[in-house]
């Protein structure tokens, strides 16, 4: 079984069915060893906008236009598998 360290604020690139991989972040944990990922996409007119990222200094480099977190596609993710 292997186990990764996942800190608040670490992303991730996690498959992401038909669409290839998107940007997943860590934002909390919910047990002693499970953490709640948020999804970044594309800016749309209906998007949520609590959390715009924009591109440039301290975003990484494939984000290449506005983009936010898509709250309804939160993941949990045991750090133990």
């Amino acid at each position: 079984m292997a186990s990764i360290t996942i800190n608040l604020g670490d992303a991730f690139l996690l498959d992401t069915p038909p669409n290839s991989e998107h940007l997943y972040i860590a934002i909390a944990q919910t047990s002693a060893s499970n953490y709640l990922l948020v999804n970044v996409t594309t800016r749309r007119p209906n998007s949520e906008t609590s959390c715009v990222l924009l591109p440039g200094s301290g975003i990484p480099s494939f984000i290449v236009h506005e983009s936010v977190i898509a709250y309804q596609f939160a993941r949990e993710m045991d750090a133990l598998n």
